[in-house]
């Protein structure tokens, strides 16, 4: 039998995480599908920002294309 704590635990680890925020860097436009949620991210020109849903970030993070940015809109890829 489970205690009532141990399911407020539960409901607690399912609180809902920020989204990770992506800039696209190739020439056109670009449709990806994340491939845990199947949600479509529309990148329209070169430069765009969106957010994914962060149980999308492993397959985003294979397209060549795109760029995870940290907080505050810089890029992990520059040296500083």
């Amino acid at each position: 039998m489970d205690c009532c704590g141990k399911r407020r635990m539960q409901i607690k680890s399912k609180a809902p995480r920020p989204p990770i925020i992506f800039v696209y860097i190739g020439r056109t436009s670009l449709i990806a599908i994340g491939g845990a949620t199947g949600r479509r991210y529309i990148f329209e020109y070169p430069g765009a920002r969106v957010a994914i849903d962060p149980r999308d970030r492993p397959s985003m993070t294979t397209v060549p294309v795109l760029r995870q940015i940290r907080a505050g809109g810089t890029n992990p890829d520059k040296k500083t």
